[in-house]
């Protein structure tokens, strides 16, 4: 088992209880009517944050560690395989981006990119178990609203990254 100073686990333990908390709450938030699925990702703020400060192996078990207790505690099965493929293909996404990124990408860009594989991701789930390519006709929607939710995502990102860096470094 990996050697964790007692600060970092604090944070990642207190990273993944802000995940869960903000997966639960966003439900709540009324987004569209038309496309359902249709959410911020709030809880992606998290895991990108993590990603930034912490690397991809401990961002990887936030991810698994709060995608299964949120299906746990309020989800289902069906919601656990959409939650885990889209939030697999976003952190894959959002780990190649930070990696390359440069001087030439910000947090929103990789935000953006992770939010368009989190919809690539729950697409691809759901063509697997409903065995239609009808389904992929639905993507072009869901990638318009993930465009919007990766830059409000980002910007939230951003913002607390600054705050965050002081408690983390």
């Amino acid at each position: 088992m990996k050697n964790y100073s007692t600060r970092k686990l604090t944070m990642l333990s207190l990273m993944l209880a802000v995940a869960i908390t903000l997966n639960y709450f966003e439900r709540f938030i009324p987004i569209s009517a038309t496309i359902p699925g249709v959410r911020l990702g709030l809880a992606n703020v998290v895991s990108l944050l993590c990603l930034q400060y912490y690397g991809y192996k401990d961002a990887f078990l936030l991810v698994i560690l709060r995608t299964v207790l949120s299906a746990f505690f309020y989800g289902s099965l069906s919601a656990l395989m959409f939650s885990l493929g889209g939030g697999l293909f976003a952190l894959t996404a959002m780990s190649v981006l930070w990696a390359m990124r440069g001087n030439r990408l910000s947090l929103i860009g990789v935000s953006v990119g992770g939010a368009i594989f989190h919809n690539v991701g729950q697409v691809t789930v759901a063509y697997f178990i409903l065995a239609t390519p009808a389904i992929w006709s639905y993507l072009p929607f869901l990638l318009v609203s993930a465009v919007v939710s990766g830059v409000l995502t980002g910007v939230v990102a951003q913002r607390v990254s600054g705050y965050l860096k002081a408690h983390i470094e």
